[in-house]
């Protein structure tokens, strides 16, 4: 068991001085509300939380993402003007 943990310890710091699991492919969509009449996608693609890559696309399933967040057009709002209770 101890050969296990130690094993998996020295995989996770080779893969953090490779650089490798530092990138994040993300999507954002905005469903409708009162003020958006359609719903919205945007793809992020980051590195080292930079971005490399972002644009609109048709649908959630157009690029295959880790992370999704769909929210409506009012929360989005909300959430980027920090008006979300922590």
């Amino acid at each position: 068991m101890d050969q296990i943990v130690q094993r998996r310890a020295k995989q996770k710091r080779s893969t953090r001085s490779s650089g490798e699991g530092l990138g994040r492919r993300l999507s954002f969509i905005a469903t409708p509300d009162e003020k958006l009449d359609k719903k919205v996608a945007f793809y992020v693609d980051l590195w080292h939380g930079k971005r490399r890559d972002a644009y609109m696309v048709p649908n959630r399933d157009t690029k295959k993402t880790e992370f999704i967040y769909e929210e409506t057009y009012e929360n989005w709002k909300k959430l980027i003007k920090g008006l979300f209770p922590s």
